[in-house]
């Protein structure tokens, strides 16, 4: 990430932009495995239950660990 003029305030990005916290994952140039980290915030009710729902591109295989996320507090890595 960066910034786009000349004195403006920049923020460089660290690691792989595949970590990037984003609700959405694009990985570009993808020829071998990947994998990407998200801490997930649950601003739902407490003790909130969220199931992963993939739509992997033909040809690419894909899974989510853990598939379920029960919260018992905020936040998950």
């Amino acid at each position: 990430m960066g910034g786009s003029g000349l004195g403006d305030n920049r923020t460089t990005a660290k690691g792989s932009l595949a970590d990037l916290n984003l609700p959405s994952i694009t990985i570009p140039n993808l020829r071998t495995f990947q994998a990407a980290t998200r801490t997930v915030t649950n601003v739902g009710q407490p003790n909130a239950v969220y199931k992963a729902f993939l739509q992997p591109p033909a040809g690419v295989e894909m899974a989510v660990m853990p598939a379920v996320l029960v919260f018992s507090k905020e936040k998950k890595v």
